[in-house]
Formats: C-alpha cells, sequence, structure tokens
C-alpha cells in the first residue's frame, strides 16, 4: 500500500507541476496581450491626434482666408469712408471758416 500511496502522491506531484506550468504560462500569455493592447491603442491614440491635428490646420487655414478677406473688405471700406470724409471738409472748410469769423465777428 505505501508504492501506491507513493505513486499516487507522485502522480498529484507531478499534476501539481503541470498545473503550475499551464498557470504560469497564461500569466505570461496575459501580460504579452497587455502589452500588446496597450502599443495597439497607443498607435490608436496618435493616428487619431494626426488626424485631428490636420483638421484642425485645415479649419485654421480656412479661418484664416476668411478673417483675412473680411480685413481687406474692411480696410477698404475705412479707406473708401476716409476718403469721403476727406472729400466733404475740404469742400465744406471755406463755409465753416466764414461761418466761424461770422459768429465770431458778429459781437453784440
Amino acid at each position: 500500500m505505501s508504492t501506491q500511496t507513493n505513486s499516487g502522491i507522485q502522480q498529484l506531484l507531478e499534476a501539481e507541476k503541470v498545473a503550475r506550468s499551464i498557470v504560469e504560462k497564461a500569466r505570461q500569455h496575459r501580460i504579452q496581450r497587455l502589452k500588446d493592447a496597450r502599443q495597439e491603442a497607443k498607435r490608436e491614440i496618435e493616428e487619431y491626434a494626426v488626424t485631428k491635428e490636420k483638421e484642425f490646420k485645415d479649419l485654421e487655414s480656412k479661418a484664416s482666408g476668411v478673417y483675412s478677406q473680411a480685413e481687406e473688405e474692411t480696410k477698404k471700406q475705412v479707406e473708401e469712408n476716409f476718403g469721403t470724409i476727406k472729400e466733404n471738409a475740404n469742400k465744406n472748410s471755406d463755409k465753416v471758416v466764414e461761418a466761424i469769423l461770422a459768429i465770431s465777428c458778429n459781437v453784440k
């Protein structure tokens, strides 16, 4: 009976070794899968960031084009208005000077 017991114990010890080996392989496999998942996630994040950066640059360039166009139109309008004001000032300066002289010389 002692040989059967020793044989049973040997089988249990052998089964325990096999089980430990299987568990260790499973742990290693899980660790490797986590590493791969992290690398894949990092790559996807970088791709997403590049895509969004490109979209941002495109929108920024379109917006700056719109702003520069609006700025040019505004400058043009200001110059036209300033020219009109200068013309009116030149036309009416004599009348204004006469009115000021008339008022200031007309002492009561």
